[in-house]
């Protein structure tokens, strides 16, 4: 089958290359004819794929965007591919999928006012409506039932045009096992006694995902919690203000900060609580990664991840608007080290539910749904 894959912008967003990268190799493996349209150079995900580069000239940002999604859809009236599985970006596709959830609600979440107000978000937000229109795109395929409920009541797109396809983990290179095997190495590098509990913050955005919340829930609840430390991992833009706030801090000797490029996974074997007081997440991959390998998760209820947490067996899902208060209660419990090792099985459970194999071949299995209905 001849499959267009839409990726703009690789390399700004690491969940989204990966889950390109899988599902291309995964339908090339099988024997599709697979492109994937870019607007950026990019090396071919995998061996027999072609890249298509298509780059209009414009003068801003806003411009790309929009001279993208034009030539997405031209390209794709010539090409004629069978089905155009869009990640985002373009309002042409066949299958559009939710990524980074929708784009409004992050957006609104995040309360971040210039970040709304730029030329090039108010193109993107409206790519994304047009696209997601009943005749625009036949399926979205979101990453959590957050953002498929989310999409539904915001584009008012219809139930049926949803397909949930989560997002997966390598269940061999995260486990148990490993983390136990791999965690005094790991903690030895980030120059933290083994011995010690070791709370974990992963993401890039760290206002989005609430970083400034869990620093002044952290600086209430450390002095409760000798020999604690909080890692954070991730890239952000704003860091180094980030980094100000926290050599201010009561706290600053019990936190430690990863560099920029740090392996995601030697940051999760150092972990006995992976926390995320997120703002808004489809699915946070990290946190995956940390239940996979029988860490406990505190997070928020707009993190898609939530839909994995059994309350207070494997971690925890925060309601509601003071997100503070329930966080430093639930960071109190949670640190206590025999609670969170009886954590360890059923958050490898719930992981279990995610083995990375099945993104890409339910990635497949919806666009031969459309496949085969064009044959």
């Amino acid at each position: 089958m001849k499959i267009a894959v839409v990726h703009a912008h690789p390399g700004t967003n690491k969940d989204t290359d990966e889950h390109a990268r899988r599902v291309v190799a995964h339908l090339a493996a099988r024997g599709d004819q697979v492109t994937v349209v870019t607007n950026e150079r990019l090396e071919p995900l995998a061996p027999g794929t072609r890249v298509e580069v298509l780059k209009p000239f414009a003068l801003s940002a806003a411009g790309r965007a929009k001279g993208f999604d034009g030539a997405v859809e031209s390209w794709s009236a010539k090409e004629k591919p069978a089905v155009l599985y869009s990640l985002g970006c373009t309002s042409k596709s066949d299958v559009l999928r939710l990524s980074e959830g929708v784009r409004q609600t992050r957006i609104d979440l995040a309360a971040d006012s210039e970040y709304a107000r730029s030329a090039e978000e108010k193109v993107l937000l409206e790519i994304e409506a047009r696209g997601m229109q009943r005749e625009r795109a036949k399926l979205v395929a979101v990453p959590s039932e957050l953002v498929g409920k989310d999409a539904m009541k915001r584009h008012h797109v219809l139930p049926e045009s949803i397909r949930l396809i989560r997002p997966g983990v390598d269940l061999d290179a995260y486990s148990p096992e490993i983390h136990a095997q791999m965690s005094p190495l790991s903690r030895k590098s980030f120059q933290i006694d083994p011995h010690e509990f070791v709370v974990v913050f992963v993401a890039d955005d760290w206002q989005l995902h609430g970083f400034d919340r869990l620093l002044k829930v952290w600086d209430a609840v450390s002095p409760s919690r000798a020999g604690a430390h909080l890692l954070v991992a991730g890239a952000d833009p704003q860091r180094a203000k980030f980094e100000k706030a926290v050599a201010a801090s009561r706290c600053k000797d019990t936190i430690r900060f990863a560099p920029v490029g740090t392996d995601i996974a030697r940051v999760i074997h150092a972990a006995d609580l992976y926390v995320l007081p997120t703002r808004y997440d489809a699915f946070s991959r990290s946190g995956l990664a940390a239940l996979a390998s029988g860490v406990p998760v505190v997070t928020t209820a707009t993190n898609g991840l939530a839909e994995l947490i059994d309350e207070d067996v494997n971690g925890i899902a925060l309601f509601g608007d003071d997100v503070r208060q329930t966080l430093y209660q639930q960071l109190l419990s949670w640190t206590k080290p025999d609670r969170a090792r009886s954590a360890r099985e059923p958050a490898r459970n719930a992981a279990e539910r995610c083995p990375l194999e099945n993104e890409a071949r339910e990635t497949a299995r919806v666009l031969d749904e459309l496949g085969s209905a064009a044959v």
